[in-house]
């Protein structure tokens, strides 16, 4: 779900912020570097790992950046797309969280802005294991409660595996309205043209299986996941809203589809998978 707009956070919430922030990552630092080196454990698999993180907060809006981070760590992913990520902004005490999340992590970074909000930006983010290339922020169509048009962000980048292979890895934080998600569906694929590279999609879509913008990207993107367990809200998660999906002409085999229910550090739970993947048809 998309973050409502908040108010300036007072100078104490800033000042608790960020002396949490530096009491916990000065215990998790040192832990980041050496266990983000192994990855996955399964030979020939990427791990990847999908997590709306509510700007680095919980569901009682404390600070849960480095708890986050740490959930990361010990989940050892070589992917990862993140959602509502703060970069700057007041409410979270002018942290740049990607920045903050490549350190805690020892990962490669990138983030892509949907607007500017409270003196800094709102986005998205990607972390990965592998070197990060071409990093693009395309626009989708948003449509407002009062009938506007506005954009928000699709991130994507490639990512260059062990071998020289590569990913397009993206991620996206589809609208509240089904109008604005069944244009968003078409224009991801437009933008990132699964059946041409290899596609790995993350997001939180804010739609449920079987709905018309899932069965577009369904078209050209494999499901990854499952219904049986839902991924929101943290505490009961009753709805399936969060996904990873891969272009379906190379996904080889998935395995070890996890909801994290042990990771409450935000409003929804994070994803896992391990994709093999096969080389494309020339």
């Amino acid at each position: 779900m998309f973050a409502r707009r908040q108010r300036l956070c007072p100078t104490s919430f800033m000042f608790r912020y960020l002396c949490r922030n530096v009491i916990l990552a000065a215990a998790f630092v040192v832990t980041a570097a050496s266990t983000l080196a192994v990855g996955t454990s399964r030979p020939g698999a990427i791990k990847v790992v999908s997590y709306n993180i509510l700007h680095g907060t919980n569901q009682q809006n404390e600070n849960s950046l480095t708890s986050q981070a740490l959930a990361l760590i010990e989940l050892k992913p070589d992917l990862v797309g993140l959602q509502e990520v703060d970069d700057k902004c007041a409410r979270s005490a002018g942290v740049d969280q990607m920045k903050e999340l490549a350190r805690l992590t020892g990962m490669h970074s990138a983030f892509g802005p949907h607007f500017d909000f409270q003196g800094g930006q709102y986005g998205l983010g990607l972390l990965s294991r592998y070197p990060l290339s071409d990093v693009r922020t395309d626009r989708i169509t948003l449509i407002t409660k009062e009938g506007t048009t506005e954009t928000r962000a699709l991130l994507s980048a490639t990512a260059t595996l062990d071998g020289g292979t590569t990913v397009r890895l993206a991620t996206v934080h589809m609208g509240l309205n089904q109008p604005s998600r069944i244009i968003q569906a078409r224009e991801i694929l437009k933008h990132l043209k699964p059946a041409e590279q290899t596609v790995v999609l993350t997001g939180d879509f804010n739609a449920e299986p079987g709905t018309e913008e899932i069965t577009i990207l369904e078209e050209a993107l494999q499901n990854t996941g499952t219904s049986d367990n839902g991924t929101y809200p943290v505490g009961k998660p009753i709805k399936v809203i969060d996904y990873i999906m891969v272009s379906r002409a190379v996904l080889a085999e998935r395995s070890n589809y996890h909801v994290h229910t042990e990771v409450p550090h935000s409003d929804h739970y994070p994803i896992s998978v391990e994709l093999s993947l096969k080389a494309r048809a020339q």
